[in-house]
């Protein structure tokens, strides 16, 4: 992050100081621009109240290392979606969390009129899906999540898998069979993507995993 501060750059990064992501220097300097800039400031206050109520959805358990930098680089990176605002980039980033650690919450807060609701709705997110990516041992390969609201977006983070390309196919309740993307996986055996998918496409029933060769590597059924 550059010394130099306005906002524009302000705003690509007040997702993760709200989350509590970003290094002391640079909070410094995010903070340091808030402090002269009334309309900055008042973003920041809005978005950590945000941010204060959609970590109620997430369990008590430590997320894998990372794994909040990269669901939200993912989101704002070459591969994001550009239209995003700073708030539905906060919550998708929260949301994918849930998923990552197992929980169940989506569901139930897209359902229940309680303050999990309020804050999805603040956010823009109207309901949310999701999937465990497992593979054939039963070993846990990733996850899939699907927002929709003002945009319709699929988020799918992968983990523990060998080096190679593998591409995301997403599988409707009548057997159709939709390759939406392809990305490469490094050394780390991690990544995380995010992009634009049509309502019909996020009504699918399965999301798989699949190797360049065509074979699947992980599935998990959207709910």
């Amino acid at each position: 992050m550059s010394d130099h501060m306005n906002c524009s750059t302000f705003d690509a990064s007040v997702g993760e100081l709200a989350l509590e992501l970003l290094s002391p220097t640079e909070c410094d300097i995010l903070m340091d621009h808030a402090s002269t800039c009334h309309r900055c400031s008042a973003e920041l206050d809005s978005l950590s109240a945000v941010a204060d109520r959609l970590v109620t959805l997430a369990p008590e358990m430590e997320p894998p290392i990372g794994f909040e930098s990269r669901a939200i680089n993912a989101m704002i990176g070459p591969r994001g979606v550009g239209t995003l605002s700073p708030r539905m980039v906060l919550a998708a980033a929260v949301l994918m969390l849930v998923v990552a650690l197992g929980g169940g919450l989506i569901g139930r807060a897209s359902k229940s009129p309680d303050a999990r609701v309020a804050a999805l709705n603040d956010v823009g997110i109207s309901s949310a899906r999701s999937a465990k990516l497992i593979d054939a041992s039963g070993t846990a390969r990733g996850s899939a999540l699907i927002t929709s609201g003002a945009h319709t977006v699929m988020t799918i983070d992968l983990t523990s898998l060998p080096v190679g390309i593998y591409h995301c196919v997403l599988v409707g309740a009548n057997g159709g069979r939709t390759d939406i993307a392809t990305w490469p996986v490094g050394a780390s055996g991690s990544g995380s993507w995010t992009l634009p998918i049509t309502a019909e496409l996020s009504r699918s029933a399965q999301v798989q995993i699949a190797e360049a060769s065509g074979s699947v590597v992980a599935i998990g059924t959207v709910h």
